[in-house]
């Protein structure tokens, strides 16, 4: 692990001091998994807002333990929130980080109507899958740690797309040339902290309207897995909670977060 933290370097910013998110951004050209590396460091060199970012991740992975692919040329980075001290409510926010990223791609291929938000945690660029990002948590006693996970496809190039569960695509496969990824990195924090500035504020249901636009396949019938088990289910729109209003058998139903994939 001592081998490990000696590659992870602390980079020098001119962030923005009232920024929580990225205030201090941390760098490792190659590592097991960002969000793993945090949670284990906790109470290490990594503090509350803080982000780290990799070039290549050996171990990334996605919900359920799956396999996250993440060779050189993706965006992939955790940001630590200490003292959470209502998770759910929290939830609102991990929303908000997916609104602020697909804004950000949206700006970046001048196309504001192909990405959507696949609830809870990817975005989908017509019917393949760009970002995903992956909450976890650890707690100490009375005290929650969150870690929220991001990777972006950004200059990847999938030669073989048939190996994975869903089709990925890349921003440069979107706009046939490549993008500076820490660019990316920079804006996205601006946005992060601006819609954090939101959520504790309260300002969740403002965002309503422009998530509910971007819903995967909204009104649309799709299958959802819940519980190990398929169920076709029509999105319909976002709770004032963050919990995603559903159509299945003609019935109206709530899901709160993670509850579907």
């Amino acid at each position: 692990m001592n081998d490990i933290m000696n590659d992870i370097k602390k980079i020098t910013t001119n962030t923005d001091i009232s920024f929580t998110i990225g205030k201090t951004i941390f760098h490792s050209k190659k590592i097991t998994s960002t969000n793993k590396i945090i949670l284990d460091n906790v109470d290490g060199i990594f503090s509350n807002g803080d982000v780290f970012f990799t070039d290549i991740q050996t171990k990334g992975v996605g919900r359920y333990n799956r396999e996250w692919d993440s060779q050189k040329g993706g965006l992939y980075f955790s940001i630590l929130f200490q003292k959470i001290t209502d998770l759910q409510k929290f939830y609102k926010f991990i929303i908000l980080i997916a609104l602020a990223i697909k804004k950000q791609l949206e700006e970046l291929s001048n196309d504001f109507t192909n990405f959507k938000i696949k609830w809870p945690n990817d975005i989908y660029y017509k019917d393949k899958k760009i970002c995903g990002i992956l909450s976890q948590t650890k707690i100490q006693g009375n005290e929650i740690s969150l870690v929220i996970g991001v990777g972006i496809n950004i200059n990847n190039q999938f030669s073989n797309k048939d190996n994975f569960r869903n089709p990925p695509i890349s921003l440069k496969e979107i706009l046939n040339k490549k993008s500076d990824v820490y660019l990316i990195l920079q804006t996205l924090i601006k946005k992060f902290n601006y819609y954090y500035d939101e959520f504790l504020d309260d300002n969740f249901n403002n965002y309503l309207p422009d998530l509910n636009k971007s819903i995967y396949k909204k009104n649309e019938q799709i299958n959802f897995t819940k519980s190990n088990k398929t169920i076709s289910i029509k999105p319909l729109e976002f709770s004032q909670n963050g919990h995603l209003i559903c159509e299945i058998n003609g019935k109206r139903k709530l899901f709160s977060f993670g509850e579907l994939e």
